[in-house]
């Protein structure tokens, strides 16, 4: 087990999950070269954003020719959506949504909704303009108003936050364990918090007790054990 922390130097935070990734295989690199060496088989857990980390740490340890014996997901939900770096990306991801969609006149009209917010967003002073001229002639527009990013103060929190909006979800080919509140279960609508088609080497779900932001607390951390204990019996012996 290796518990994994955030980078100590505020100004050198990870913005993507490919640069958590990094930092936490260099820890990885340490404990490999320490006395005595803390090598694989490896088992990887993390909780809420953390399992996505957990999950593409073990992709790369997996491709360096590493064994991951176990990958948990505490109260993990799968990202629903990506925040794109460029506008090929934004308009690639959002026309695979719409051609998702059974209605092809719905999916034409999601497009056209997208486009419209993402040429608002880029371009907002000059839509702002437009905004008040039509409605000076008595035209109204739906375009959408500008939202304003939330302020997050805290440095590794702001981190977290950028790293969740550009994380793109690929195909996972090894067994995860995702283990599930209640309530995050009612909120996504999914056993298995959105995972299950992406999971293609299966998956176990595991109920554990308490919320998303409560799993720890003292009432319950012992029933979050016990599903992690239980789990790693059935992936074997270290």
């Amino acid at each position: 087990m290796i518990s994994l922390l955030v980078p100590a130097d505020p100004t050198r935070l990870p913005v993507t999950v490919d640069q958590w990734v990094d930092v936490h295989e260099a820890t990885i690199a340490s404990l490999l070269a320490a006395s005595p060496p803390v090598g694989p088989p490896y088992r990887i857990i993390g909780y809420s954003f953390g399992g996505v980390i957990a999950i593409e740490l073990a992709r790369r340890l997996r491709q360096r020719g590493h064994a991951v014996q176990y990958v948990g997901l505490i109260d993990t939900i799968k990202p629903r959506q990506i925040m794109p770096t460029s506008l090929r990306e934004y308009l690639w991801f959002h026309l695979r949504l719409a051609t998702e969609m059974d209605d092809r006149s719905e999916g034409l009209q999601y497009m056209r909704r997208r486009v419209v917010f993402y040429l608002y967003r880029r371009f907002h002073r000059v839509a702002e303009m437009v905004r008040r001229a039509l409605r000076l002639v008595g035209i109204r527009t739906d375009l959408p108003p500008r939202i304003a990013p939330p302020v997050i103060t805290d440095p590794a929190m702001a981190s977290l936050y950028l790293s969740f909006q550009t994380y793109r979800c690929r195909r996972v080919d090894f067994p995860v364990t995702v283990l599930t509140t209640a309530g995050s279960v009612d909120d996504t609508g999914s056993a298995s918090l959105g995972w299950a088609s992406w999971l293609d080497a299966g998956f176990n779900v595991v109920s554990i007790p308490g919320e998303h932001l409560t799993v720890f607390d003292d009432q319950h951390i012992g029933g979050v054990a016990d599903g992690l204990r239980h789990t790693m019996t059935l992936a074997g012996p270290k």
